[in-house]
């Protein structure tokens, strides 16, 4: 679902007794749209969680960082019901930066699997030959500005991951234990 999508959808939501949002993989615009429609209060205007390396000297030296954030405020209507976000090791880069302040801000409960731990833009260049080099750019901390994000991502509150006998059966357990949690019958 994308942003203009879920907009009209947002009313219903705000007056939902619970909802669950999939950020298995890579969400559309919509993963960053909602976030605005949970939180309680503005972003700390300290949590600066991409840093940009600033280069200035020869052989690649660092010189200082440009610090930046989302700069996310509430706004209305409030998803004010219980949230729950299914997440696993699919979730990277952008997902990961939704599910950071999913996890940072407490904005509901996280179930699945820790998330890839590779957040941040991606340089590249093309090598003789045709080979790509792909890698993160920035670094990218959790809202406090000093904890390590790479490699180690965002970990769910309730771990769980799909047994093998569930994805035979054609079973989302994942999605199955955040129905229970919201009482709603799978």
């Amino acid at each position: 679902m994308r942003a203009e999508q879920l907009r009209p959808q947002l009313p219903v939501l705000a007056k939902a007794r619970g909802v669950v949002f999939d950020v298995r993989g890579y969400p559309t615009d919509a993963g960053a749209a909602v976030l605005s429609h949970l939180m309680r209060a503005p972003e700390n205007s300290t949590d600066r969680w991409m840093h940009i390396p600033r280069f200035a000297r020869p052989f690649a030296e660092v010189a200082g960082w440009q610090d930046l954030t989302w700069s996310l405020r509430p706004v209305s209507p409030l998803i004010s019901g219980e949230r729950i976000f299914l997440t696993d090791g699919r979730a990277i880069s952008y997902a990961e930066s939704v599910m950071g302040y999913v996890r940072d801000y407490k904005l509901g409960t996280i179930i699945g699997g820790t998330t890839a731990g590779a957040n941040g833009n991606v340089v590249g260049f093309t090598l003789p030959g045709g080979f790509s080099v792909m890698f993160t750019g920035m670094r990218v901390s959790r809202h406090d500005g000093r904890t390590p994000y790479h490699t180690v991502g965002v970990a769910p509150d309730i771990p769980l991951e799909p047994s093998l006998e569930g994805i035979r059966a054609g079973k989302d357990e994942v999605l199955a234990r955040a129905l229970t949690i919201l009482q709603i019958r799978p």
